[in-house]
């Protein structure tokens, strides 16, 4: 634990993966021997999925001291769905292809969609995602949740902003402000088309081994089913539906920190 404390002081993100381990060994008394539990279990596991591509560099730290690229608008509604928009590109889930949930989940759903469809075009920039939901802002912010599936949701957050080293930080708008967001939450696609003519005509493919990944709760979610369902992901799914938003003005556009994995094996290897 020691060594994975050290290494967040580069990968800060990876933070969010020691909390169960931090919890198991605050119950161990001195000189006990105790089995892994489920959550501690899955903790490695992200660590496992995060050193199996990661290079080994991070520019995360720094992003944070920056102005924003891009802005990223997200709003979930009781009736229809979720929907997430960062110029030119959106997205709609109904809550048809997603379990049902509190409030604060169904805010959180569209946040950690949106980074792994669209990350991998974010790489070494700052996105500040606009919410109307004050406890999600917190989560995201903090990487940290008391609900085991929203914790899950923010360990796949960091895990997608760490392998494509960009960074996410939220806050808080009145709803007022976030119609665009509301209209694709309500399946009002037409309106947000009218409101916004030079976003693209059609959505961002979400693809469907991403919300069987999300939705999966610990500990069904745990070690070889949940790298099962990240292998299927991210071999088979996310070089299809990268897309890259436009960069602002005189940004650059360089991905030399992006680093596709050459390999990833659903099981652990002996390093």
């Amino acid at each position: 634990m020691g060594h994975l404390v050290h290494a967040t002081t580069v990968c800060p993100l990876a933070k969010a993966f020691l909390h169960h381990l931090f919890t198991l060994k605050a119950a161990l008394k001195p000189g006990q021997t105790r089995r892994l539990n489920l959550s501690a279990r899955t903790d490695l596991a992200w660590w496992d999925a995060l050193l199996e591509s990661w290079p080994g560099i991070s520019v995360q730290q720094f992003l944070i001291l920056r102005q924003p690229d891009f802005h990223l608008f997200c709003d979930a509604s009781e009736t229809w769905g979720c929907g997430a928009w960062c110029t030119p590109h959106w997205l709609q889930v109904p809550w048809s292809d997603l379990p049902p949930h509190s409030t604060t989940l169904q805010e959180l759903f569209p946040v950690v969609i949106a980074a792994a469809v669209w990350g991998a075009g974010w790489t070494g920039r700052l996105v500040l995602c606009h919410s109307d939901n004050a406890p999600v802002v917190a989560q995201v912010n903090r990487l940290h949740a008391h609900v085991p599936l929203a914790a899950h949701l923010l360990c796949c957050l960091a895990l997608f902003q760490a392998l494509h080293e960009f960074r996410l930080r939220a806050v808080h708008v009145p709803g007022s402000a976030n119609s665009a967001a509301d209209h694709l939450s309500r399946n009002q696609a037409a309106a947000f088309l009218h409101s916004h003519p030079n976003s693209s005509p059609v959505p961002s493919r979400v693809p469907s081994s991403l919300i069987c990944l999300l939705s999966s709760q610990p500990p069904q979610g745990t070690l070889h089913l949940w790298r099962e369902l990240f292998s299927s992901f991210w071999r088979a799914e996310l070089p299809q539906i990268q897309e890259r938003p436009t960069c602002p003005a005189g940004a650059s556009t360089s991905r030399s920190l992006h680093h596709t994995p050459s390999r990833f094996s659903p099981y652990p290897q002996k390093r």
